[in-house]
């Protein structure tokens, strides 16, 4: 690329540029970390907002379980047989414990059934009585085969686990009596035998309970979503990152500044009166209501019943534990000493339907849902994941598995005891700007853009002004050589003629060529003065209507002497109807007009072949038309826009054959400007052809 020096500054392109970049970098680095720090302190603070949310989340729904799990450890140890002792112990009325009824009230979501072993490894539920009294306690063949069912199914699950022995159960077509349908009296002889059977026949079942909470088992990868540091998690270097997110990765003690609060869960006592053994003959006759038994809530609405023998306990009821099984259950359990003998009572529940209602339910109504994800662990393992509301933000048709979970951890929080084990992970993907980032990003946009654009009008102005520099420099070359050249031959000439060393056949060739380069000389000086004055506003036109055809007149005999001089010969060419057309003209500024366009194809023909000029007048109905053509090499393509530039020429002013100061073909364009009109140019081939348009008059 060329480059141009300013006037005596010696100032280059490629200074420029770097100056002007160097400026740029300045303002938009500054720029760009402001708007990068305020992006990011909005996003945290966006960041900041939903992990609030999530921690308000994980209370709730760690209030929730600690409510289940308070519910269930206030429930007395005798709720987990079928009878209890009803009012006062003295009297010895029974009736039925709130948990054989199916499904109970206020019964822990995805509930399977409550169960109770005793130190002898027997499983007792409270679903039915175990003196075969069933129709006398209003159960049905039916409520029978279903409670069975429930029971074979608790069998099932305990004793895969290991923690009751596996035993031939009584199936529902047994329990049917084959095709004949079975009595009441055998469908209670059935049950006797069914809770006799489901006993343990080694002596360590207690010890398979103490195990479940003393160790901490080894969960199988095949029953679990993956494992925590499978999660493709990103971590905010936040403050609040390093508080509610990285708690995992601190030491005990300061990881006890983020745990929730937890209450002091101790072993607590109560007095217990349970009916005490007796024979089925013995039972009272008395006839017992079928009707369902009222809620726990309101005892005293109960029916009358029978009367029993009370044996009054003071035990001792330990917390309640929860393990997850190994069969993908939860088993809630605690251990409750009477009389020096250990019973286990607990319940097992269907850990996707628990979590589902407990854990996802409270997730999917809360305002988090629609940008976040949940993930359930459990003692570093996967165990459940909750989709956000909107799924197509995530751009996939779900998560399956722990190494499918994307974005950015908001929050990893291990519930209260004894739910311990339990960690809700918060994550969230695609966090929106909020209204902040959107302003930002868009003052910064405008910020950048309003920069960019001041630095390109400063580059562009600033090569336009030492493009200028270039070209004054360029004109003070051409006018030197332009004046230099004529003065010194007019000098020579003159001082022959005047020293009478020229011949008097030599004399008028002399004074020819005098004549010539001083008209010459008028018009370079008359073109500098009348740009200069256009350069100050200061031109005047005196703009007349006239005749194209008396227009024509004045521009030939004003051209023929010119192209005659140059050695050319000039075809004029007018329309026959040029004479009712009108323009409103100067007709000083276009005779100066076409004289410097014929000078300009002289000089830059002066070689062709064929030196003719052509000067063509007509016009439309619109326009009048004045066109000037030679026969020369041409203007390139890339060069006809750039011609009407002031002082613009190609090559270096001092080396170039042709004449000319590049002010005259400016100098054209700018009166065809100030009479309303235009000028172009276009190569002829051969040659160019250079097309002044003038507005006509109405007629």
């Amino acid at each position: 690329m060329k480059k141009f020096r300013g006037y005596r500054t010696g100032f280059t392109v490629t200074q420029l540029r770097l100056l002007l970049l160097a400026l740029f970098l300045v303002l938009a680095i500054p720029l760009a970390v402001l708007s990068v720090n305020a992006l990011q302190q909005i996003k945290w603070e966006a960041l900041h907002q939903q992990r609030l949310l999530a921690e308000e989340l994980s209370q709730r729904i760690d209030g929730a379980l600690l409510d289940l799990i308070r519910r269930e450890e206030a429930r007395p140890a005798a709720d987990y047989q079928f009878v209890t002792v009803a009012g006062q112990s003295a009297q010895g009325y029974l009736q039925r414990s709130p948990l054989s009824e199916w499904p109970p009230n206020d019964a822990p979501p995805g509930l399977l059934g409550y169960f109770q072993v005793d130190g002898k490894g027997q499983l007792e539920t409270p679903l039915l009585p175990r003196t075969g009294e069933t129709v006398r306690w209003g159960l049905d063949a039916n409520a029978v085969r279903e409670r069975n069912q429930r029971i074979a199914q608790l069998h099932d699950i305990l004793s895969r686990n290991q923690l009751v022995q596996r035993s031939q159960l009584v199936t529902e077509d047994s329990l049917a009596g084959g095709a004949a349908p079975a009595s009441a009296e055998a469908v209670a002889d059935t049950a006797d035998t069914l809770e006799a059977e489901i006993t343990a026949s080694f002596a360590d079942v207690q010890q398979n309970f103490s195990q479940l909470s003393e160790q901490q088992r080894r969960i199988s990868p095949q029953k679990t979503l993956g494992n925590i540091d499978e999660l493709q998690l990103k971590k905010e270097k936040t403050p609040e990152a390093a508080k509610g997110m990285l708690a995992e990765k601190l030491s005990p003690r300061q990881q006890s500044a983020f745990k929730p609060a937890e209450e002091k869960r101790t072993t607590r006592k109560e007095q217990v009166a349970l009916p005490a053994p007796m024979p089925a003959a013995s039972m009272p006759a008395a006839p017992i209501s079928s009707a369902p038994m009222p809620a726990a809530s309101a005892p005293a609405t109960a029916p009358a019943l029978p009367t029993s023998p009370v044996r009054l306990f003071e035990s001792e009821v330990d917390p309640l534990e929860w393990v997850r099984l190994d069969s993908g259950q939860l088993l809630f359990f605690r251990k409750v000493w009477r009389s020096g003998e250990r019973l286990v009572q607990g319940f097992v529940l269907d850990e996707s339907l628990f979590f589902q209602q407990m854990i996802a339910d409270a997730f999917r109504r809360a305002p988090l849902a629609s940008l976040s994800q949940l993930v359930v662990a459990y003692r570093g393992a996967v165990v459940h994941i909750v989709e956000t509301t909107s799924p197509a933000s995530y751009n996939r048709m779900g998560v399956t598995a722990a190494r499918d979970v994307q974005g950015t951890l908001l929050l990893q929080q291990r519930l209260s005891a004894p739910m311990g084990d339990l960690q809700l992970i918060f994550s969230v993907q695609n966090l929106p700007d909020g209204p902040g980032g959107r302003l930002i990003t868009l003052v910064s946009g405008l910020l950048f853009a309003l920069l960019l654009a001041v630095f390109v009008l400063l580059y562009r102005l600033g090569i336009r002004q030492l493009r200028l520099a270039q070209q004054q420099q360029d004109f003070i070359a051409s006018v030197s050589h332009e004046l230099k050249t004529p003065l010194t031959s007019i000098r020579m000439f003159g001082e022959m003629l005047r020293e009478g060393w020229v011949t008097p056949a030599k004399q008028k060739e002399y004074f020819d060529f005098i004549c010539d380069e001083s008209e010459r000389l008028s018009r370079l000086i008359g073109n500098v003065l009348q740009l200069a004055r256009m350069e100050r506003r200061e031109l005047q036109l005196n703009v007349q209507a006239m005749t194209l055809a008396s227009l024509a007149d004045l521009i030939r005999s004003r051209l023929q002497s010119q192209v005659e001089r140059g050695g050319f010969t000039l075809q004029f060419e007018t329309p026959a109807a040029s004479d009712t057309a009108r323009v409103q003209v100067d007709a000083d500024a276009v005779i100066q007009i076409l004289l410097n366009l014929v000078d300009n194809a002289v000089k830059f023909s002066k070689d062709a072949s064929q030196k003719n000029i052509v000067v063509r007048i007509q016009h439309d109905d619109k326009q009048a038309l004045f066109s000037v053509r030679d026969f020369g090499p041409g203007i390139p393509a890339g060069q006809q826009r750039k011609i009407f530039e002031l002082f613009y020429r190609v090559g270096n002013e001092l080396t170039r054959e042709t004449q000319g100061t590049g002010i005259g073909l400016a100098l054209v364009q700018q009166l065809a400007r100030a009479q309303a009109g235009s000028i172009d140019v276009r190569n002829a081939q051969p040659g160019a052809e250079f097309t002044l348009r003038l507005p006509l008059l109405p007629a």
